[in-house]
């Protein structure tokens, strides 16, 4: 099939890696063995749920905030299927965390800021994880790192 060429071997070795911990430390029970994976996706969709409300709470304040994590805590779907134990779950998790560390300055002089500089670090390692994850991840990050370069010139050149 054609998707082959658009999966990762990322997840199965993070999958892969976590039974070998346990295996390693001789906790390697069936029952752990089925439950890890569900549970590691549980607290990656707290997390993620988290990183909602405080992008929002960045971007918005803390009343569209609190809206904006009601509608992500009610949504059906994110219920549903981002605990559940998928690939694009996990890119989800990683670049929901990558959103709330990117730096959308106001200014244009800001981009030097050592705080934009450092959460833009933080920011693109998450998001290249996420790509790691699934490449089709990279739809979201080429433009945000196209505007980020084109502001880096932009202030290199005019100083």
């Amino acid at each position: 099939s054609p998707d082959w060429k658009i999966r990762s071997y990322s997840y199965p070795l993070l999958i892969s890696f976590m039974f070998n911990v346990f295996k390693l430390l001789r906790i390697d029970h069936p029952s752990l063995l089925i439950n890890a994976p569900k549970l590691l996706h549980g607290i990656g969709t707290a997390i993620t749920d988290i990183m909602v409300y405080r992008c929002a709470k960045n971007w918005f304040g803390a009343m569209p905030a609190n809206f904006a994590l009601l509608c992500s805590l009610l949504n059906w779907f994110i219920f549903y299927a981002l605990s559940r134990t998928f690939t694009n779950c996990v890119e989800t998790y990683f670049s929901m965390i990558a959103m709330y560390f990117w730096p959308f300055p106001n200014a244009i002089s800001s981009v030097f800021n050592p705080q934009h500089v450092k959460h833009r670090r933080c920011a693109l390692i998450f998001a290249s994880i996420a790509c790691m994850m699934r490449v089709t991840n990279a739809i979201v990050w080429v433009p945000l790192v196209a505007r980020e370069l084109l502001l880096l010139y932009q202030v290199t050149t005019t100083k």
